[in-house]
């Protein structure tokens, strides 16, 4: 078994007790999870994702505030966040899976390196770190939508909401690489309804004409 194989590993199991701890009474009016991927304190050193879900009755009331329906559905910015009870952080600083998983890669860096590409703006230093973070940083969102395939593949999703729903694996901006990390993580058709939202850059076709 790889390091990223365990590490994967890891995730599903901390993925599976996060769709656990969703409280009962919630999870009928849940249309998707989120997994916002981001590095903390923006240090590759450190990826993670944030768990949490919106609600039907959450995106009624941000409507109003929102440019459309879609928006309101598919925004992060609109959604529950942090308000959702069972959010969560997965990975991160304090994750000491993820740690030995970075100490035990070819990517690996320690804080003498860090400190010299991004903060004594070492030239020399700096392409070769950053180029360690950001494929570390792959590895991890590789993890992760390994972990979401398994969840759908043992019935993990369908078994917490009744149906499967989709698990948006995103980032705070609607491009290409996230809107593929989606795809790939969901069973064909689950998340097409947000595809098609997120793949026109977050716009309404019908906002856009009026632009």
């Amino acid at each position: 078994m790889t390091d990223q194989t365990r590490y994967t590993a890891c995730l599903h199991s901390l993925l599976r007790q996060a769709l656990a701890d969703i409280p009962t009474q919630l999870r009928g009016d849940i249309y998707a999870v989120s997994l916002y991927f981001h590095c903390e304190d923006d240090d590759d050193r450190y990826p993670c994702v944030s768990f949490s879900y919106n609600t039907e009755s959450r995106c009624r009331k941000q409507a109003v505030q929102a440019s459309s329906p879609a928006e309101a559905r598919w925004n992060y910015a609109y959604w529950l966040q942090e308000d959702a009870p069972a959010w969560r952080i997965i990975g991160g600083e304090n994750d000491a899976d993820l740690a030995a998983w970075f100490a035990a890669s070819p990517h690996y860096y320690g804080e003498e390196e860090n400190q010299a590409a991004f903060e004594d703006d070492d030239d020399e230093a700096f392409p070769t770190v950053s180029a360690q973070g950001d494929t570390f940083r792959a590895e991890f969102v590789e993890a992760v939508i390994a972990a979401v395939q398994k969840l759908f593949a043992e019935n993990a999703v369908a078994d917490t909401f009744g149906s499967n729903i989709p698990v948006l694996v995103h980032e705070l901006e609607y491009y290409d690489l996230p809107n593929g990390w989606t795809k790939r993580a969901n069973p064909p058709g689950v998340a097409d309804e947000f595809l098609a939202w997120a793949q026109n850059g977050g716009y309404d076709d019908e906002n856009e004409d009026e632009d």
